[in-house]
Order: C-alpha cells, then structure tokens, then sequence
C-alpha cells in the first residue's frame, strides 16, 4: 500500500533467494516433524525485501529509509540473513491473507478506533502488541475463537466476523470498544505510568513483543497485607483493560496510584479522621486522572463527577457512624478552605441510606501477590552545562564503539548515533543483544552483551542467566563491559577490547596485573591479601563486623571477582530451589536470579558452592574505581550469604 504495488505482483516479483531463506527462517523442530510459523516467514519476507530490494514494493532507498527503521526497531529477530532452502516454496498467498489488523485499519481508517498510520510505525506497533496481548489474555480471546469458528463453517473470512461482533451493540463488544478506544487515545500515558515506559522512544518501545507487566490478569484483584507485595496488580488497574475492580485493606491507601481510568471509590468500614478519607480518594484524585481528564475534555461540575461511596447496613450502628464521619469531613473541609468545599461550581448530594443495585455474585479466582515499587532515590541538582557535557561524553564514546564496530564488520540497528537502551550487532551468521544499565554505587554505566562469543572452558564466558526473549524463556550467556565515566575520558581501550571479544579472541593474563591492581587490592585489605600467582589474588574485605573473602583474576582489558556466598549444606530449605538445596536446584535458581542483576551473577561451583561473581571488560579504571568494584562485588556477595544463611563464613 505505501508503494502502490499489488500485494500479488509484489510477490512474484520477490527474489526466489529471500523466497528460500523464509522457508527454513520460518521453520521449527516439533518433535521428530518441521513445522512451519507462516507469521514468521510473512515477516522475514517483508523486512528482507524492504532491506534488500525495495523497489518490488514500489519503494526508493528514501521512502524505504522508515520502514527499514521502524523493521530494524520492532521485528529485529528478522534482521538476520537465514539459510537457504533448496526449494523456494514460494507461496504468494501469504502477501493476499487477511489479517486482523489490516481488516482493523479497513474497518477504522479514522476516530477513536484507528492505529497510528505509517508515519507513526513504531507507535503503531506498540499499539498493536498491547492490544494484541490485551485479547489473547482476556475473555475478548473466546470472542476469537467464535469469530474464528464461524469463519470456517461458513467460509467467511475471521476478521471480519470480529469486527463484526466487535462493532455490534453486544454488552462485551462495547466494553472492549471502549477498552480499544482508552488504549489508543492514552497509549504514551499508559506506557509511561504503567510499563516502565517513561523516557523510552517509540522505537525502542517497538522491540517488545510482550509485557511481562500485563500477565495473568483477572476481573477483582483484592490486595491484603504489607507493603512491597502488590506491584503489578496496581499497574494493571491502572491501564484500561482488566482489573475492573480492586479490593484493598489500608495497605493502598498512601503512595499508590489508583487514577488513570477509576473514578469510583467505595469505602467498606470509614475512617475515623478526615485526613484518612481524603488519602483513600487521594488515590483517584489526582493529577492526569481519568476524572481530570473528563473535567478538561466535557466542561466544568457537576457534568461529571467523581463517584465516592459508602456501603452501610441500613437501620443498624453504621448509618450513625458514616452520617458523623462525612459530617467531621465537611466540617473539616470548610476549615481548610477547601476549593472542593461550598464552591459556586459543585455541589454534593450524599444520601445516607440509599440503597445500591444487588448484583448477581460470581465465583472470583484467588488474588496473587504482587510488588511495589522499591524507595525512590532523592533528586539532585545536576547544572545544564554539567548535564550536557555528560551527555555529550557519552554520545561521544558511542560513536567511537559504533565505528569500530562497523570498521570490523559488524552493523548496529537501530542506525542510531545516538546511545539506544537496547541495540542489536549483526554480522554473518551472528547477532549480540547489546543493552545499557546503570549501576548507582558504582556511579558507572554498564553494557550487557547477551550470547557472549567465548566458550564456556575459555576462562572468562561472562556468566549465564535465564530471561525471557519474545516469548519463550532461554538460557544465555552474557558479558559486561564498564563503560568509562567522564572523568575516565573516552578510554577507547576498551573499545578495542570488545570488538577482540566479539571476534572470538578470549583474554590473556595481565603482564603488570600486580602494579595494576596491587593498590586497590592494599586499600582494601590492608594486611590480609596476598597474590596467589602473577594474576590471581585473594583479599579479605571487612564492612563494620563482617567480612568477605574475594578471588581477583587479572586479564588484558578485562577481570574476573568471584566470592563466595554459601556452600550449598548451609543453604536451607527454599521453594525457589525445589525445597532442600541440591547443586543443580540452586543452580536453576541462580539462572533466574541473575537476570534481576545490573552487574554480576550467580552460579555453582562444584567446590565452593554459591558464588556471586563479575566478570567484565574494562578500560584505564582509575585507581577509586578499582577499588569501589573490588568492594563492590565483596558487600554483594556478603549481603546473599546473610540473606540466605543468616552467618557470616566466607
């Protein structure tokens, strides 16, 4: 469509080459058969040919410019040439199938419905992996399964009869239509608020094919107990789709956000003083809510309101309680000032008494814990200059690493000079996830390189953890690379480390490891280090009352720390482990904990037990920053062993 090219003439003229590269990209192990995934053979087709000869869809090298980075951003997996077939299999009625979201774009060309258009191709994507996900884990996906069975009785085509039934005045259909219609109107609010979004461009939005946030939603989420334990169920009320209801105790009732789409609250048991009921509506009440918005959008109250409720037993002790507690509210509103308090613009109807609709009771599954965000860290004042000349270090040591990159063969997506989160290298036949942290006590960015190149018996793999990628959970390897700080200077050292790295080279041991290291090493240990070899040395770190032994390995433009958490006997019993610690459970732990790490990682030694370790290319650290990682590592692995042993032996 964007070329004016037929969608059949496209396909016969696609290369039988990009033909056969799809068939084997597409194609999966299942048991002792291949299956085919015809959605990703569709899109190895459309990002191979938009990248290699975009001229069958009508496209020059300039109109083809956004597409190439809207493809390179969000369906990166597709990037990378794949084998050849011997046969071709061309099947050009793939480019003339019906999809959802092109039947979506007929149906909804403009309103409150319509996907971003392609001058907006990230932000479409992100709109429709949401929406996307958004039905396959709700009800709407037995609305699916309907459309898509009378489809095949009938020969029609499934899209439409969802739409269909999507445009229809069918109680569920309009639900999911307003749903539809909140998602896209708020789409860059809901990100923002809800999945870690804020700061991120559309562009590396577009890379996530799922969000681990919205999983397992329910209709009522009910949250009891402490804080710390209900993260996600207040993120997902907080988007516009499922929870519809959340039941809390007062443990939401300060330092959560209830607003962007509720403005309904019902209080089950009062509170004695004003302050508490304005705390509990607070979590609705509030700036970028969903009645804020309303108010902004439909004029001035009481054309809209923000609904608060008091459930009570009529004729009984309560009626008495709530009429006293408004009562003391209003009072103590009028003593403020309150601009919600006798304004010419609003007026409040309470009715003690009334009667609420009996609603049909429904069977609800059990509510899951969750978690809350960890204590914010304080602002500090950083001046604009100072701001900007970090920045431009930064932007600066990036484009040295992107031109040896390039310089050794390898491309960068997105085509980005500018630092990205999450960047992709490519080169043939290989393809490194390269993705940047930041690490508060060592002051220090981090990059993450996923799939590190060396083997497992080269000395120094980086270490191994379990994530999850697309859609399936795998284990990986990974390497760090501490990026040096502006007071480091570029250090293009370690540039030139890392593009050795990336071609296979595993390092050597350091020549002048002693005189590198040997300072740090004393700071820290005072009279109770000592060098094992010319590379290896082992120091004991004290923090107040406890101590912790730490493993130096020196290597050329790279080092390895390890100490050691725990031996396995002193672990005890834990679920996460399969119960009673055995070497290979806690090593299946140590897979998943590790990707919660900024820096380092866990694994078993056969001798040692738990260790806690970082292995990590470096530059010309200055002598503090030796010291502070040696530490580092040292507080950490101390902090595990008293999390999981409550002792202090290593």
């Amino acid at each position: 469509e964007a070329g004016g090219v037929d969608p059949r003439e496209a396909a016969a003229a696609l290369p039988d080459e990009i033909w056969a590269e799809s068939w084997a990209h597409a194609s999966r192990s299942a048991g002792a058969r291949r299956q085919q995934y015809r959605a990703d053979r569709m899109r190895y087709l459309a990002v191979q040919g938009v990248l290699r000869v975009p001229e069958v869809f009508g496209l020059d090298e300039e109109s083809a410019a956004p597409w190439r980075a809207a493809y390179e951003a969000a369906l990166h997996g597709h990037l990378e040439r794949a084998d050849k077939d011997p046969d071709p299999r061309r099947a050009p009625e793939l480019f003339t199938a019906p999809t959802l979201w092109a039947a979506w774009d007929e149906r909804f060309p403009d309103g409150p419905l319509a996907l971003p258009g392609a001058s907006e191709l990230c932000k479409r994507q992100v709109a429709r992996t949401l929406l996307g996900q958004t039905f396959r884990l709700t009800d709407t996906l037995l609305d699916l399964f309907f459309a898509d069975q009378e489809a095949r009785e009938s020969g029609g085509d499934f899209a439409e009869r969802f739409l269909d039934w999507l445009c229809s005045e069918d109680p569920g259909a309009r639900q999911v239509r307003r749903d539809c219609e909140q998602w896209l109107a708020h789409l860059r609010l809901v990100v923002d608020r809800c999945l870690d979004g804020a700061g991120r461009p559309w562009r590396e939005l577009a890379r996530e094919e799922s969000w681990p946030q919205l999983f397992n939603p329910m209709a009522v989420l009910g949250v009891t107990g402490g804080a710390g334990a209900h993260r996600t169920a207040t993120r997902q009320f907080r988007t516009p789709s499922l929870p519809r209801v959340i039941v809390c105790t007062d443990t939401l009732k300060e330092g959560v956000d209830l607003h962007l789409f509720c403005d309904r609250v019902l209080h089950y048991g009062v509170a004695w003083t004003s302050g508490d009921l304005e705390q509990r509506v607070g979590r609705v009440d509030r700036f970028f809510s969903q009645i804020e918005r309303r108010l902004s959008a439909e004029g001035a109250p009481p054309d809209v309101q923000l609904h608060v409720g008091y459930p009570h037993v009529v004729s009984s002790l309560e009626r008495g309680q709530v009429e006293r507690v408004i009562a003391r509210q209003r009072r103590a509103e009028r003593l403020m000032d309150s601009p919600l308090a006798g304004t010419s613009n609003e007026e409040r109807d309470l009715v003690v008494g009334a009667l609420a609709p009996r609603l049909e009771q429904r069977a609800l599954e059990p509510y899951r814990p969750h978690e809350f965000p960890e204590e914010g860290h304080s602002v500090v004042a950083v001046p604009a200059a100072e701001a900007r000349a970090i920045a431009d270090h930064y932007e600066g040591w990036y484009v040295a690493l992107l031109d040896a990159l390039e310089a050794a063969g390898w491309r960068v997506s997105p085509e980005d000079r500018r630092p990205v989160r999450v960047a992709t290298l490519l080169t043939s036949g290989r393809k490194h996830e390269l993705a940047w942290s930041f690490d508060a006590a060592l002051e220090r960015y981090i990059l993450t390189v996923a799939d590190s190149p060396w083997p497992a018996d080269a000395g120094f793999s980086g270490g191994r953890r379990r994530r999850l990628v697309g859609r399936t959970r795998r284990v990986e390897s990974f390497l760090r690379v501490l990026v040096p700080t502006p007071t480091e200077g570029l250090d293009e050292a370690v540039i030139s480390r890392f593009v050795e790295a990336l071609g296979g080279e595993p390092p050597q041991p350091r020549a002048d490891a002693r005189d590198f290291w040997g300072g740090p090493l004393a700071a820290l240990g005072g009279g109770q280090w000592e060098w094992l070899s010319d590379h290896k040395a082992r120091v004991l770190v004290t923090r107040g009352e406890r101590t912790q032994r730490v493993t130096l390995y020196a290597y050329e433009g790279g080092v390895r720390l390890v100490s050691v958490a725990a031996a396995i006997e002193h672990l005890g019993y834990r679920k996460g482990w399969g119960g009673h610690p055995t070497p290979e459970g806690v090593r299946d732990w140590a897979l998943g904990a590790t990707n919660q790490l900024a820096m380092g990682y866990l694994d078993v030694h056969d001798r040692d037990g738990l260790v806690f370790g970082v292995h990590a290319l470096h530059g010309e650290l200055t002598p503090e920053a030796r010291r502070r990682l040696i530490e580092q590592v040292a507080w950490r692995a101390d902090v595990w062993e008293a999390t999981l042993t409550g002792a202090d032996r290593w």
